[in-house]
């Protein structure tokens, strides 16, 4: 799980871009955060949720990654609900989730 600020989902460190083949991110909306499917949100995802918030992005990218992991298609949606309602939770709207084998 991570936090990227918009200089590096857009690969100007060095760092591959982030995004899915036919779901891109909207990298001028704000930061973006992965979620390994596999575990969920964890503990970390709340407190980098918080660090966006407080760099003053309301708008949050997520990266769903290791989904070949979870077999459940509604566990997956699962997770993207339990994201979206943490991210809500502290006023941030969640612009995209982006699915990642």
């Amino acid at each position: 799980m991570g936090f990227f600020s918009r200089k590096q989902a857009s690969g100007d460190n060095g760092l591959p871009p982030l995004g899915d083949v036919g779901a891109p991110l909207d990298l001028n909306a704000g930061s973006a955060i992965e979620v390994r499917a596999n575990e969920g949100p964890m503990p970390a995802t709340r407190e980098r949720l918080a660090a966006i918030k407080a760099s003053g992005d309301t708008r949050v990218d997520v990266v769903l990654t290791d989904t070949a992991l979870v077999s459940d298609e509604e566990l997956l949606e699962l997770i993207e609900l339990e994201v979206r309602d943490l991210a809500d939770q502290l006023g941030l709207t969640v612009a995209t989730i982006s699915r990642r084998p």
